[in-house]
């Protein structure tokens, strides 16, 4: 056998794969079930916080700088600037519904957002004191309820056209996989709690490692996260996407 075939032999032959393990690594304690759980939801947390976030910028850009009038409105000195700075923001909002949901909006306010009648967008405000809930997991479609005057945000106006899942699943991909290479292994949560990814053979994670890694999250929630738990009695406390990345997670 040639000595590239010697070296290359894992993609040609059944070969001991589970045991090939760089022997430095051996020894290696191992983090607990328990710090790996609280380092995710760390980084769920900050995740949230981030999509959330981009939300609002996303929002500003379509909207044309409702940031600087929430800002505004928080900051001004006397009771007329801060409502005119409140309906500039909200007509912004309805702008948006407006586009993205029209059904969600009475028809009155429908018109004086067609006719650009600013008076008549601050009468139905003065007279709405409007509650504004946002519902990011929430299937349905924005409604505005006049008698509770309760304005719900949902999916199809804030994230717009595409699936809210897949939006949720790529920030979800983009945060683990980007993290994990960026910080050799680290995420935000795992440095909070002195832990961190390697690969069993003990060479740097790369790019493509650290995304197997991020998109095998799926495969340990779809066996009714199973896939996790599996971190309590494996060996090497792998969980499945840690099998299919080939990485531990170990104390730093």
């Amino acid at each position: 056998m040639s000595i590239f075939r010697k070296r290359d032999r894992r993609r040609f032959h059944v070969t001991d794969e589970p045991m090939f393990i760089e022997p430095s690594l051996m020894g290696k304690p191992l983090a607990s079930p328990w710090r790996r759980g609280g380092a995710i939801l760390v980084d769920l947390a900050l995740l949230f916080v981030i999509f959330i976030l981009f939300l609002g910028v996303a929002m500003h850009l379509q909207t044309g700088g409702v940031i600087q009038n929430v800002w505004h409105a928080v900051t001004a000195g006397d009771s007329e600037a801060r409502t005119r700075h409140v309906n500039e923001v909200m007509t912004a909002l309805f702008r948006l519904i407006d586009e993205r949901n029209p059904e969600a909006l009475p028809e009155p306010l429908r018109n004086a957002l067609a006719r650009n009648d600013r008076e008549a967008i601050a009468r139905f405000l003065e007279e709405h004191d409007l509650n504004i809930s946002v519902e990011l997991v929430s299937k349905g479609k924005t409604t505005l309820d006049m008698e509770r005057d309760m304005l719900i945000l949902r999916n199809d106006v804030i994230v717009g056209k595409m699936s809210p899942l897949i939006s949720q699943f790529a920030f979800f991909i983009a945060y683990f996989t980007l993290f994990t290479w960026g910080l050799n292994g680290r995420t935000p949560g795992k440095l909070l709690f002195r832990i961190r990814v390697i690969r069993l053979d003990g060479k740097r994670l790369k790019l493509w490692n650290a995304f197997e890694r991020a998109g095998g999250y799926s495969a340990s929630l779809s066996t009714l996260s199973l896939g996790f738990l599996e971190a309590f009695w494996h060996p090497n406390r792998q969980t499945v996407h840690d099998r299919i990345s080939g990485t531990v997670v170990v104390i730093r």
